[in-house]
């Protein structure tokens, strides 16, 4: 795990080297693009795994900062401002890092069809779309992504198409613009 979190900050460290220079010379489209091939696409390998918060709390905020400054660099350029990012993650269309980890959880569980069938009734009710999971722990990969997918709403949880799901989920996700999971599950529909 360790290895994997030194590895992933020390890519976002070259991420972030790689956007302070290209994005003096580059249009803020372009530094987009290399916003998504230098860091985005690092903050998506293994997000499911050690995205966790209560695994990796301190190792997700240390990410989560990263993220920021890379995005500050995307509007500001390299003036070391220190506004807060809040609504530039959804003026870029860019999901933000704990986004990254809920985004991921929500396709674990639409996309592995043994977690959602045959654990819930055939009633209509108010929660059939839920996940029920028996077991003790919160941080297995499975329970985290249960507890996340269970409090989705329910107009999203009973689409079909697996694409239009996470189409939609996406588009709701970089307009919520989540800052941590637990604003997620706070979060009052």
């Amino acid at each position: 795990m360790e290895n994997t979190y030194s590895e992933l900050y020390r890519q976002g460290n070259s991420g972030i080297f790689m956007l302070t220079h290209v994005s003096q010379i580059i249009n803020r489209d372009e530094s987009i693009l290399a916003y998504n091939a230098h860091v985005h696409s690092h903050l998506m390998y293994g997000a499911l795994i050690w995205g966790n918060p209560i695994l990796n709390e301190i190792c997700t905020k240390q990410i989560f900062v990263k993220q920021k400054k890379a995005v500050r660099i995307l509007i500001f350029g390299y003036n070391k401002v220190k506004q807060s990012c809040r609504g530039l993650f959804k003026q870029l269309s860019i999901l933000t890092f704990p986004a990254i980890h809920l985004f991921q959880c929500f396709k674990f569980i639409r996309y592995n069809n043994y977690l959602t069938s045959g654990e819930s009734h055939q009633y209509s009710t108010r929660s059939e779309h839920n996940i029920y999971r028996n077991h003790a722990s919160n941080k297995s990969i499975i329970d985290n992504a249960s507890r996340v997918y269970n409090k989705l709403h329910n107009d999203l949880k009973s689409i079909r198409d697996n694409r239009i799901f996470c189409r939609k989920v996406k588009r709701w996700l970089i307009d919520s613009e989540f800052y941590s999971v637990q604003e997620f599950l706070d979060f009052k529909y």
